[in-house]
């Protein structure tokens, strides 16, 4: 299970299994992001992770734009 809320905390939720159907949600008082969909990947749900607050989350697989990295990442 993920857990997840807004930066406000008014909106909050959790995810178990996979997703069947998404939509764009943001919080009606922050504004912050929650979670979008492409409509040309209807099975592709993108949960916005600086969002997520409990649960395990897969390691990135690749690693894009690095030259911009902080010093303290380490690449693999």
């Amino acid at each position: 299970m993920i857990k997840g809320q807004c930066l406000c905390g008014e909106v909050q939720y959790q995810y178990h299994g996979e997703i069947e159907n998404s939509i764009l949600c943001y919080c009606q008082h922050c504004a912050s992001p929650i979670y979008s969909y492409r409509t040309d990947l209807p099975n592709i749900i993108r949960l916005r992770l600086g969002a997520v607050t409990e649960g395990h989350l897969p390691a990135p697989k690749e690693e894009f734009f690095t030259e911009h990295k902080p010093d303290f990442i380490e690449l693999r």
